[in-house]
């Protein structure tokens, strides 16, 4: 596992390797940051703070019910869903996430990799308890007053 270089426990990354990928340099990330899906190390998140499915969509509700009204006011969609490939170890613990595609919004896009990260699953009788990759379908769906997150492992 990588360490985050943070004396904060739990503490997140977010990568742009993508854009170095590309040539662009550090300097115009800041102008095209929404250019690149997220990818989030879990680090060195607490067993104790890992997420069921429904733990995180009740985090992401909570979190939503703050986001919605900017989304619905700036014409952004009510509703939207996206896949999240994960790195699973052997424990059941996400090690890492990545949209596939981003909902086309930063603030979403950081939120749902962020959570997405902080996951953890039963692990697979299948895997031997050695690490897999796995593959999430995670959305939303806003009103003026209500939100709601779903969290399916595919």
């Amino acid at each position: 596992m990588r360490s985050t270089a943070s004396i904060r426990t739990g503490m997140r990354w977010q990568s742009f390797e993508c854009l170095v990928r590309r040539g662009i340099g550090a300097g115009a990330l800041a102008l095209i940051g929404g250019a690149c899906r997220p990818t989030y190390d879990a680090g060195t998140i607490a067993p104790e703070a890992r997420l069921t499915a429904e733990a995180a969509s009740d985090v992401l509700e909570e979190a939503l019910r703050e986001r919605c009204p900017r989304l619905l006011s700036q014409g952004g969609r009510d509703l939207g869903s996206t896949d999240v490939r994960v790195n699973v170890d052997g424990n059941g613990f996400v090690t890492s996430a990545r949209l596939q595609p981003g909902f086309g919004d930063r603030s979403l896009d950081e939120l749902y990799a962020g959570v997405a990260a902080r996951m953890k699953f039963d692990p697979s009788a299948e895997s031997g308890g050695r690490p897999y990759a796995g593959l999430l379908h995670m959305g939303y769906a806003c009103t003026a007053t209500t939100a709601v997150a779903t969290v399916e492992l595919r």
